[in-house]
This record gives structure tokens, sequence and C-alpha cells, in this order.
């Protein structure tokens, strides 16, 4: 069973979710017990959809990226309320 603890920093400038499900911890990470974190920055489009996510930090490196990048895309926030440079961390921790 795959565990995932996922801990979101929300900031008082970010607008509620609708959902921000879909971050899978990658296989290969949980088969190796491998633990990280990540820092992302991201805009939010006019059309309330996630764009130009940027890492400005992530340990270990190329090992969770992509299954945040592929959640990331498929968050929904509030229409018509665009926003650029919001912050988020991720923290991956396997059981």
């Amino acid at each position: 069973m795959k565990i995932l603890l996922l801990l979101l920093a929300i900031t008082a400038t970010c607008p509620a979710h609708a959902d921000t499900h879909g971050i899978r911890y990658p296989d290969r990470a949980e088969q190796l017990r491998i633990t990280g974190h990540a820092k992302v920055l991201y805009d939010i489009g006019e059309d309330g959809l996630v764009k130009n996510i940027r890492f400005t930090e992530a340990e270990p490196h190329y090992v969770f990226e992509r299954e945040i990048v592929k959640g990331m895309k498929r968050w929904k926030f509030e229409e018509h309320h665009p926003r650029k440079d919001v912050p988020h961390e991720f923290t991956f921790a396997s059981k």
C-alpha cells in the first residue's frame, strides 16, 4: 500500500483549492524507501489551471519532480483569479 504524506504549505495569498489531490509517490522511490521534499513556485491562469511550475528546491533531485508536475497539472482553482509565483511545499515520507 502506498502511503504519501503530503504536507501543504498554505499561505494567506493562496486561493482555496478545489482539488489538490493526484500527487503520487513514485513507485521506485517507494520501493527504495526514499523520502524527500520539494518547494515550487507556480502560476494560476485565468482558467484556474496551474501553469509555469518551477522548482526552487528538491531533495533528492530528479526523484519526485515528475509526479509533482503531473499531479499539479490536474489541480483546479477558482477561475478569473490569476496568480503569479504561488509557493507550495511537498514532503514525501514512505512507511
